[in-house]
């Protein structure tokens, strides 16, 4: 029975099933309190000193683990024989080792410096002192403490065992008791034991107390007991003392002979030293002549080194001066080239007069007809009977003197052109594509043949469009029908582009405006017209290059429409001049996803589909039918309809096969035949109606039934985006087309790539039912709208903007500075300037915004990060007079055009001046950029005809600030009446430009001297006082004057030497003997005053005299004497002069300027402004996937510039390589914090780990197959913050299944980066309001509503529904969902209902969805998604092929 009780099936019971209930894990840390209380203090010293190991045998859950080595401070581990109690172990206390097992099993070279065990020994079957002998755990070294229930009165049935004096033994195998404690627990209050309790220390190292008596050992013991334990001691101590005394004896023998051992040893070492002394002796005098020699070498080094850096020195001067004449050289070749090109443009022109056409026929009559051979005089017959029958003659030039002229000016042109050209190579000569261009070449330079009125007309137009950019697209089709260019260019003109179509040089004319800003012109004439313009020019066709060779200031932009070897003259010249455009084109671009193939060597290259007008197809004329329609509608039957060329490309035989097996529907082919169709001829049901208008195409197709694309499919043709399939979504048609491989994306219940006839006529069918076409009718419309002419025009326009793709492409790792000047940037450079420097110079992007207005708009980047930029007002001239109440949208509107060219949408706004509060207000609100306000003036102290406004704004301002910094006590005292968020950041000093003046110098005349500001608050009398009273000094005053002038100018001890450039100053400082800042002091404007000029003085050590600045005050006669009485202030400049002042010595003086310095006061401000902004917790939940880890994380790094976040990575017990990716970049980064769970905690379970960590007033739930974008952070918490019902948002997506899904337009991170900046610039500060839910995989949540709702319900496991839950928890609370069109996520899920034929997914969902439906007693309504959205949507994005 009581084996049973104790038995390991028992004890694994009791802790799974009732462990608890009898506070089990309670009592257990209770007897470990009673140990710490009870141990010996040597013995606790000894272990805290020697970092003793220590093993719990019978551990239980493991609480006496925790308390020992809290209280220890030393490692501790524990054991049991009970896998329950081992498990709980495990999961109560994962910071420390457990292990299952029995101690007299453990292995022998495992070894414990003391084995514990507490209440453990009282449930053994057996034991006796020799029970105990033999269970002594073999893994101790140095102590045994056990603890046990002494003198138990207690009856409890697991408790074998009783304890008492007779029992306990004083000796364990090799241990000797060296301690006992006793305690009745049952005294301790809130006891878990109501009885007694001992303590026994057991030592492996007796010999340590061998002094030791008994009554010291049992300190805490009754008397009769200690009676009985001292006949047991005496026993063992006397044993023990022989044994100890035989032992000493042996080892002084043993001592002795190695004393005289060691004697012999020493002797013969002795010997060996003197000889090794001697030889040491030897090799230090060669290692010094070895020195000598290094020493002699290391001098020749030094000077020849010194030469080579003499030399480097004036290499580099060379170098300098070689640049200097390159850049000229370059200055006068581009001149000399336009002189060449206006030389050669006259000569071709002389060329044509009558003057020369005569002359030219003088030379041929007397060099070719005359001292010709007999051939050339042959030729010159030839032509002579040509030019009089008015054939033109031939091309030969020999003979025409102003042509030798071109020649020698083309050879000069060809030798230093610098404009880009596509040249002649070596597989040129002789090939189709080399004859077309060279051709072209003679015609498009060739003199006559322009038409004069359209040359006018042309120029007409470019004048009066001077502001436009130009788009040219030269003659490749005709003007109809209407393709890809002639749409980009309608798209660039509606966009405000002056647009070009070159037609057909056959055509006469055809000059005229076809669409506003758009026409359409000859080459030759537009060639004249333009001059030097900048142009950019669409190049589709390579046999265009002659044309665009001829354009002087030009962009290329290559936009590749087919496979190559579909184009005219395609060959080995045709491949090579497509890989020149390709790597020279400024832009390039491709219309269909296998085509990038054909520019993979440029990496940022532009996918370009096709794309509609969809307004070209809603004037529809309701009640109009063609008349060529009238017959076939008359069959009553279904139409299949197609528009477009029947061209080699039309699947001839399955027409054919279609229209036979399906002889009730009528096949309507419109278009232009470009090639044979006598396949499909005189079958009763195709009819091929011929070309027809643009405009007229919708009053066909509108009676098409089902609109089909039935093209053959090859590689070639698998390189095709139809228009077409735009032009029929357009027309709300459903759609069949072969198999094309840009056709998938829009698969969907309307849309069909059918693969053969079968396929084809199935499709056909099942979309001629009503429900297909209604479906077609409500959403087909919906795909022209995302994909229109305009869009595609936008990608482009936006990669014409090359600063802002350099913006968009760089990492956004620093929050942008927005500073709202006091002061222009270029006037005097005071704290403003110095702040701008600093934050530009630790890698943010400042801009500084003039107070001055009367310069017109401008922004100019005056170094690395920093822009000045000028705004201009007609109304008022400066910010100091400003009142923006009338002309708020036009600040808002500059404002706009600022933060979109640069792209900022991280950045903190620093206010330098009241006025400018509506700027700030609006960046706040529209923005989300918090307000910093740099208080450096108490703004009450002026005195001009703008008072009221600027305090009006300034009391305004200081209410309505994030952040106050103020420069001085006096103005944080004011700005804490209005705002609690105030800091002290006071004034500094450049310390290296200043300390340039810390030289010392002997001046004839002492000088005493003063920069800055000459004004109203200048004590000037007390100046003059000085100068009167120390006419032996001279006082040098630097600075512009406005107040004084006069009165100084009198005394000729006084220079007035002005206003000097801020980085001359020290030159000038060097050169003071004493420093002075005589600022009045009855003035409020001085009261706010920390002189940044102390600060300056001081970093060259000098001594400095002011008045009583109140700011000074805590520097009194340590750095700077103060004194607004005249004499004192005279005595003070007497003692610095004289050398008798007490103030701090000069190396004093720059430490303390060096502590002062700009960067420690940047360093606060930046830390201010971090503090303006709310802190948002990002939490990223990883489990494997190693590779999108990283992605997800260096995004987040990499383009998250919001002030103030944290990143909480909690890894879900990962087993791939991202625990050990985690652990590298841990300390990476002071704002990233990594949690790794000890098991797989699921979706709920880990982001919740999560939570309970974060810090932030907002907590971001964000997968790890994400990639974050420009701005994301900002966009929501703005969202956020500016709506208190709202309780959490989340961005738009490319891949979710919810509202929150998009369509999107790339296909790389450079493009993707692109497409989010402007979608959330369009949309911006719009909100998808409402929506039933927000799914997880990016969502901000505020911390008020995780504090009402709580954490995630982990019921649901590894995952779904918990994104509905949530939702749901949110919305009973009281607030509100959103999806924020303004910050877009990149998320890498797939479909996700592809996974429901997992039959595992399809159960957890099912189990969850019941979960979720009882938990909230209502139906789980499916997930929504936009009009025209599916799940396949953008399902061909695929970002991880780059990474």
């Amino acid at each position: 029975m009581n084996k049973l009780i104790n038995s390991e099936e028992y004890w694994n019971n009791r802790f799974l099933n009732d462990w608890n209930k009898y506070s089990g894990e309670e009592q257990t840390a209770f007897f470990a309190r009673i140990t710490c209380e009870l141990l010996p203090k040597w013995l606790i010293k000894s272990i805290r000193l020697n970092n003793y190991t220590i093993c719990d045998m019978g551990c239980a859950c493991g609480e006496a683990v925790n308390v020992l080595a809290q209280f220890l401070n030393t490692e501790v581990s524990g054991m049991d024989f009970s896998e329950a109690a081992i498990k709980a172990a495990k999961q109560n206390f994962p910071a420390y080792h457990f292990e299952q097992g029995d101690v007299s099993k453990l292995d022998k070279d495992v070894k414990y410096n003391i084995i514990y065990c507490s209440n453990v020994l009282e449930h053994f079957y057996r034991f006796d002192q020799g029970d105990v002998a033999k269970k002594r755990p073999p893994a101790a070294k140095d102590y045994l403490i056990l603890q046990m229930p002494f003198r138990e009165n207690l009856s409890i049935d697991e408790h074998f065992y009783k304890f008492d004096a007779n029992i306990i033994p004083l000796k364990i195998a090799d241990f000797t008791l060296v301690n006992l404690e006793t305690i009745d627990a049952s005294e301790i209050p809130n006891t878990l034991y109501p009885d007694q309790q001992i303590l026994l220390v057991y030592s492996s190292h007796t010999e340590d107390f061998k002094t030791a008596r008994v009554s010291d050992i049992c300190s805490g013991v009754q008397n009769s007991d200690l009676v009985e334990w001292n006949k047991k001691s005496e026993l063992v101590w006397k044993d023990k003392i022989n044994e100890i005394e035989a032992a000493q004896e042996a080892i002084m023998h043993a001592l002795q002979a190695n004393y005289e051992k060691l004697k012999n040893d020493y002797a013969a070492v002795n010997s060996e030293f003197n000889k090794r002394e001697v030889l040491i002796e030897k090799i230090s005098k060669e290692l010094t002549e070895q020195t000598n020699t290094v020493i002699s070498l290391k001098e020749e080094l030094a000077t020849s080194l010194s030469q080579k850096e003499k030399e480097l020195s004036q290499l580099k001067a060379k170098f300098d001066n070689l640049l200097l004449e390159k850049n000229e050289l370059s200055e006068l070749l581009q001149k000399k080239e336009s002189i060449i090109y206006q030389a050669r443009q006259k000569c071709i022109y002389m060329a044509s007069t009558k003057a020369f056409r005569v002359m030219h026929f003088l030379f041929r009559i007397k060099y070719q007809f005359m001292k010709g051979s007999k051939e050339e005089r042959a030729s010159f017959k030839k032509w002579l009977i040509s030019k009089t029958e008015g054939k033109g003659g031939d091309s030969e030039r020999n003979y025409n003197p102003i042509w030798s002229v071109i020649n020698i000016l083309d050879e000069e042109k060809s030798c230093n052109k610098q404009n880009f050209a596509i040249p002649a190579t070596e597989n040129s000569g002789g090939t189709p594509l080399g004859k077309h261009l060279e051709s072209e070449e003679i015609r498009l330079t060739s003199e006559g043949g322009i038409a004069a009125s359209e040359y006018a007309f042309i120029k007409n137009v470019l004048s009066s469009h001077q502001d436009k950019k130009i788009l040219i697209y030269p003659h490749v089709v005709y003007w109809e029908p209407l393709q890809t260019p002639q749409q980009l260019l309608k798209a660039f003109a509606s966009s405000g582009w002056l647009c070009f179509f070159c037609e057909h040089p056959s055509l006469t004319g055809i000059h005229r405006e076809v669409f506003p800003d758009l026409f359409i012109v000859h080459e030759k004439e537009l060639l004249k017209a333009l001059g030097n313009r900048e142009v950019f020019v669409l190049l589709t066709w390579l046999g265009s290059i002659s044309f665009i060779n001829q354009i002087k200031n030009k962009q290329i932009w290559y936009h590749v429409l087919d496979k190559l070897d579909l184009f005219p003259y395609y060959d080995e010249y045709y491949l090579e001049l497509h890989h020149i455009m390709a790597q020279q084109a400024s832009y390039v671009s491709y219309v269909a996803t296998p085509l990038a193939k054909c520019l993979q060597n440029r990496k940022d290259s532009i996918y370009l589909p096709n794309a509609v007008n969809p307004e070209d197809f809603l004037n529809i004329h309701e009640d109009y039918i063609p008349e060529d329609m009238k017959p076939i509608l008359a069959n009553g039957h279904k139409i299949i309809g197609y528009y477009g060329y029947l061209a080699e490309w039309m699947d001839y035989e399955m027409v054919r096969g279609m229209a036979l097996n399906r002889p009730d529907y009528e096949f309507v082919f419109i278009g232009k035949a470009i090639y044979d169709t006598s396949k499909i001829e005189n079958i009763p049901n195709i009819h091929l109606l011929g070309l027809k208008p643009y405009q007229e195409l919708s009053d066909y197709a509108k009676f098409f039934d089902v609109a089909t694309i039935p093209f053959v499919i090859n590689e070639k043709m698998d390189c095709v985006s139809p228009i077409k399939f735009y032009e029929y979504c357009a027309l709300g048609l459903p759609v069949v087309t072969s198999k094309m491989k840009d056709m998938n994306n829009f698969i969907c219940d309307f849309v069909a790539c059918a693969d053969g006839i079968d396929e084809y006529l199935f499709y056909l069918d099942k979309f001629t039912a009503e429900e297909c076409k209604e479906a077609a009718q409500k959403n087909s419309p919906l795909i022209a709208m995302q994909n229109t002419w305009n869009s595609r025009m936008k990608v482009m326009e936006n990669a014409f903007n090359q600063e802002q793709q350099t913006i968009l492409n760089s990492n956004y790792e620093n929050y942008d500075v927005i500073i709202l000047g006091v002061i222009d940037y270029d006037f005097r450079y005071q704290r403003p300037q110095h702040f701008a420097t600093r934050f530009a110079e630790n890698g943010h992007r400042v801009f500084y915004i003039n107070a001055n207005h009367f310069n017109p708009d401008s922004i100019t980047e005056i170094q690395d990060n920093l822009n000045v930029i000028n705004l201009h007002n007609d109304k008022y001239s400066a910010i100091h007079l400003t009142d923006w109440t009338e002309q708020e949208s036009i600040l808002h509107s500059k404002v706009d055009q600022i933060m979109n060219k640069y792209c900022i949408r991280d950045a903190v706004v620093i206010v330098d001046y009241p006025n400018w509060i509506m700027a700030a207000e609006y960046l706040r609100k529209s923005y989300g950029f918090k307000i910093v306000t740099d208080y450096m003036d108490d703004f009450t102290g002026f005195l001009n005809p703008a008072e009221a406004l600027i305090k009006e704004n300034c009391v305004r301002l200081l209410q309505i600030s994030d952040h106050i910094v103020s420069s001085s006590k006096f103005l944080y005292d004011i700005a804490k009446k209005f705002n609690t968020n105030v800091d002290i950041i006071r004034n500094g000093t450049e310390f290296t430009h200043f300390n340039q003046a810390a030289i010392e110098h002997n001046n004839d005349r002492k000088i005493i001297g003063y920069y800055g500001a000459v004004a109203e608050w200048f004590d000037w009398k007390k100046v003059v006082y000085v100068a009167q009273n120390m006419p032996e000094c001279d006082i040098i005053i630097i600075g512009h004057v406005t107040a004084g002038e006069k009165q100084l100018s009198k005394c000729s001890n006084i220079k007035l030497l002005g206003e000097l450039p801020y980085k001359e100053l020290p030159r000038y400082l060097e050169k003071f003997d004493v420093c002075l800042i005589p600022f009045d002091t009855t003035t409020d404007l001085i009261k706010a005053t920390n002189p940044v000029k102390f600060y300056e003085y001081l970093s060259a050590g000098k001594k400095i005299v002011a008045t009583e600045i109140p700011e000074l005050e805590p520097f009194k006669d340590e750095y700077v004497y103060l004194a607004n009485d005249n004499q004192r202030f005279l005595e003070y400049i007497k003692l610095c002069l004289s050398n008798k002042d007490t103030l701090l010595s000069k190396e004093d003086k720059i430490s303390f300027a060096f502590q002062n310095d700009w960067q420690n006061r940047y360093e606060c401000f930046s830390k201010s402004c971090r503090q303006s902004v709310p802190k948002v917790s990002i939490i990223v939940l990883t489990y494997n996937n190693l590779k999108i880890n990283k992605i997800c994380i260096q995004s987040i790094l990499q383009n998250t510039a919001y002030p103030n976040y944290e990143l909480i990575i909690v890894d879900n017990l990962s087993t791939d390589g991202t625990r050990e990716y985690l652990n590298e970049i841990e300390h990476s980064d002071e704002k990233l914090k990594v949690i790794f769970n000890d098991e797989n905690k699921g979706f709920a379970g880990g982001n919740n780990v999560g939570i309970r960590e974060a810090e932030g007033s907002y907590i971001v739930l964000l997968n790890n197959d994400t990639i974050v974008t420009r701005g994301w952070l900002t966009s929501m918490t703005k969202h956020l913050e500016n709506n208190a019902s709202l309780g959490m948002c989340g961005p738009v997506t490319n891949s979710i299944g919810n509202e929150a899904k998009i369509k999107v337009y790339y296909h790389n991170i450079r493009e993707m980066k692109s497409f989010a900046y402007h979608y959330t610039t369009e949309h911006f500060n719009e909100e998808f309001s409402n929506p039933n839910v927000l799914a997880l995989f990016c969502t901000m949540i505020k911390r008020e509503v995780i504090e009402k709702c709580g954490l995630l319900d982990e019921e649901y496991g590894v995952g779904m529904f918990e994104d509905d839950d949530y939702a749901e928890a949110v919305k009973q609370e009281g607030f509100t969902l959103a999806i924020t069109e303004d910050a877009f996520i990149h998320h890498f899920e797939g479909a996700s209902f592809k996974k429901l034929e997992d039959k595992k997914f399809r159960e957890i969902y099912e189990q969850n969805k019941e979960r979720f439906e009882k938990k909230w007693n209502k139906k789980w309504i499916m997930h929504e998604k936009r009009e025209g959205i599916t799940w396949d949507t953008n399902l061909d994005i695929n970002l991880l092929n780059e990474n």
